[in-house]
């Protein structure tokens, strides 16, 4: 498969862990995002609820990491602002190349684990409102399609090697980085 081909593909083709969201594929937005070096394709997808509603607080954990200071860890949860409603959106030890391909949770923080690690609402960084329209990257690397391995035909979508959480602040209308996972 092309590298035109795998971007099409990955732009038509959203991760599994995003199926319960009504996700749009949408352009690249103008922030910096981290990831790994090379040719890599990566897709951006705006979630919206089954509701139809745009806003989420979004759930996940707080945790003082000694070699990267305060964090907000997996597992991540999206909860409507209209219907209530509360959805897992990322849990590293399920979702991403590592745990799909390899059968196990990438060695990144999880808050179900880490000693220390305690449920938090994120805030926007510029005003600390709590409500975002969420946007999620998914990096993927260009050789996914070249050693096809017969469990994961069809599941390449899943196979995602970085991925970040973008939040655009519904107050004040900030956009940021709001999380970001190595998962392979």
């Amino acid at each position: 498969m092309t590298f035109d081909e795998q971007v099409a593909y990955y732009e038509t083709h959203p991760p599994k862990c995003i199926e319960q969201f009504q996700a749009v594929a949408i352009p690249a937005p103008d922030i910096p995002i981290d990831g790994h070096a090379g040719d890599n394709i990566n897709t951006f997808w705006l979630l919206r609820c089954s509701c139809g509603n745009e806003s989420f607080f979004l759930h996940g954990y707080d945790y003082y990491a000694p070699n990267y200071g305060m964090v907000f860890i997996s597992p991540l949860h999206a909860q409507c602002t209209s219907c209530n409603g509360k959805t897992l959106l990322l849990d590293t030890d399920k979702h991403g190349y590592d745990p799909v391909a390899v059968g196990g949770p990438v060695s990144t923080y999880h808050g179900l684990t880490e000693d220390g690690a305690a449920p938090a609402l994120c805030n926007c960084n510029r005003c600390r409102a709590e409500k975002f329209q969420l946007t999620v990257r998914f990096e993927f690397s260009s050789d996914n399609f070249d050693y096809p391995i017969d469990e994961l035909i069809g599941r390449e979508a899943d196979l995602f090697s970085w991925t970040s959480v973008i939040g655009s602040c519904d107050t004040c209308g900030f956009e940021d980085v709001l999380a970001e996972f190595e998962c392979a």
